[in-house]
């Protein structure tokens, strides 16, 4: 069978080749909203099409290469599909943030010191670190092959159901029930975003370094949040069981619906003064 995982890698440019990145993604973002009222204005999502009406003006209007061309329609597509599949109205997507999807071997590659990667004026070799970071530069998804489970040495089947007031609901082949309650983590979140809220409404530098922070507290608390329920789950069970979770088709939609009312979370009301920045 097979996993795939994310490494988590921090790449040390030269300021040249910043220059050189910043400039390739700058370009990138701005053929990727060409792209997008290109879908928007003839409601298609099939890639041949674009491919076909786009590949030319994206190498001629921006100078993409041709690999990173084909990337940036297929990229763009992929993002109405995701908001079509999660049952979102049909909009404008406008992309704000930098991103550059990256094809191995034909965008980039490495060795044990250099990650070797595309730019609009060429290849460059990057010094890279893959341990001890604080901040990522790139993620890169790698597939690992792994032994499939000898179903014979399973001693139980148990039925997982993610959830936002219960966060796991547990079914056994005993038809045992279990609950695990989600309101503690559920007050946590509505917390988190009432106060990402108000940080965006300051548009202050001091207000995005805060944001940043709270968003880098926040995952920590959700990694660690994860890791809790799967050992809780492992120890109410025991080893040697397999666990099945449900469809989570839509999952999206539903944790994102988190009240933030002040009537419901009285002290969330107060002001940002009270939070120093």
């Amino acid at each position: 069978m097979e996993l795939i995982i994310t490494a988590k890698v921090q790449i040390y440019p030269t300021e040249e080749q910043v220059l050189l990145l910043d400039g390739t993604i700058n370009q990138i973002k701005q053929a990727l909203n060409t792209i997008s009222a290109y879908i928007y204005n003839t409601n298609c999502l099939v890639q041949r099409k674009h491919h076909d009406a786009l590949y030319y003006r994206l190498r001629e209007e921006f100078s993409l290469k041709s690999q990173i061309s084909a990337s940036v329609i297929k990229a763009a597509i992929a993002k109405y599909k995701s908001a079509k599949s999660n049952a979102h109205k049909f909009n404008l997507i406008i992309f704000k943030k930098s991103e550059y999807d990256l094809v191995w071997n034909r965008d980039y590659s490495l060795n044990k010191e250099y990650f070797s990667l595309n730019t609009l004026q060429g290849r460059i070799q990057v010094p890279y670190e893959t341990k001890g970071m604080v901040q990522y530069y790139l993620h890169i998804p790698v597939d690992k092959d792994y032994k499939e489970t000898n179903l014979k040495s399973i001693n139980k089947v148990v039925g997982v159901d993610l959830g936002i007031n219960f966060i796991a609901t547990t079914y056994d082949s005993n038809d045992k029930t279990i609950f695990f309650s989600g309101k503690k983590i559920k007050y946590k979140r509505a917390k988190y975003k009432h106060l990402r809220k108000q940080l965006q409404q300051c548009q202050t530098s001091c207000a995005r370094k805060r944001l940043k922070a709270i968003g880098q507290r926040e995952n920590r608390w959700i990694n660690d949040v994860n890791h809790r329920i799967t050992k809780a789950l492992i120890d109410q069970h025991g080893k040697n069981t397999l666990f099945v979770l449900e469809d989570l088709t839509g999952i999206r939609q539903s944790t994102e619906k988190v009240r933030v009312s002040g009537s419901m979370y009285p002290y969330l009301g107060r002001s940002i003064s009270s939070e120093r920045c």
